[in-house]
């Protein structure tokens, strides 16, 4: 396998944007508007992420391509996980629907007496 060499005229220049929506039931609740919503809802995070990538050079029949991928994130006391459907944007992008997952273990309960711990002691500046 050979990595392109993205400074061939021939290659394409590319902007790659993006960005991601996010709200946390858990802020809804305790900041802006309480609702009494069971605590497994309030632990939960929808979001949408949407991923582009543009050619701003020379491309021949080129055009726009990326992906939208809705989603949802559990947080618990001691992980968070989390499973987004990714959409092709247009048919440039491909024509399945994908599926990405997330499992973040924090440091602190997996390791508590070593790297779990603080670098600085409290009220330290």
């Amino acid at each position: 396998y050979e990595i392109p060499d993205r400074t061939r005229p021939d290659m394409p220049q590319l902007l790659q944007t993006g960005f991601a929506v996010e709200y946390n039931l858990r802020y809804l609740e305790g900041n802006v508007r309480y609702l009494g919503l069971p605590e497994f809802i309030d632990r939960l995070t929808p979001l949408v992420e949407v991923d582009l990538e543009t050619p701003v050079t020379r491309a021949p029949g080129a055009g726009t391509e990326g992906y939208v991928a809705p989603g949802i994130v559990y947080s618990a006391t001691n992980f968070d996980i989390g499973a987004e459907a990714v959409i092709p944007i247009n048919r440039a992008t491909g024509s399945g629907v994908g599926a990405m997952a997330m499992l973040h273990l924090r440091l602190e309960t997996l390791f508590p007496d070593s790297i779990g711990r603080p670098i600085w002691p409290r009220g330290a500046p």
